[in-house]
């Protein structure tokens, strides 16, 4: 069965570092679901996919661009919209996501097949990392937010 996804143009702003902030608020639609990419209040930096150098050859950062952003904000929030509701997802399907949006934007099942694997085996420590530090950082989110708002009525 063919994976139903929209991924909009996305507005990104290239670091020095080679990391990209998400400019703007965008929604990708996945098989029902909806990803909602907020960079508000506090933007969001993605490296992409994380692919050590010696896998370049196998794996191209640049193509895998799109879906390493997705899936890094998946990895960072653990969460989706289902009509309307906030839904908790998995590593795995956090990775099936990544899978999945790499053969939409690159047409490689081979890319998706490798970097999925890679996922599996390595992902966990980013995953657990921000787990443990969900609550800290949505604290941290609106601490920001409430920050910025009181030097815009200033």
């Amino acid at each position: 069965m063919e994976r139903q996804i929209f991924i909009p143009d996305m507005e990104l702003i290239a670091k020095p570092n080679g990391t990209v902030e998400i400019a703007k608020r965008h929604k990708i639609v996945y098989n029902g679901w909806t990803i909602d990419i907020d960079p508000k209040p506090v933007p969001f930096i993605s490296d992409g996919s994380s692919i050590p150098p010696m896998f370049y050859g196998l794996v191209c950062p640049k193509k895998t661009l799109i879906p390493g952003i997705i899936h890094d904000w998946l990895y960072d929030t653990g969460e989706v919209w289902v009509d309307s509701r906030k839904y908790r997802i998995t590593r795995q399907q956090a990775d099936m996501v990544w899978a999945d949006v790499v053969v939409h934007c690159v047409a490689s099942t081979a890319i998706a097949t490798l970097g999925y694997i890679g996922l599996r085996i390595g992902g966990w420590k980013a995953w657990n990392y921000y787990r443990k530090t969900d609550r800290v950082r949505k604290m941290h989110r609106l601490q920001k937010a409430e920050s910025s708002a009181e030097r815009i009525l200033q």
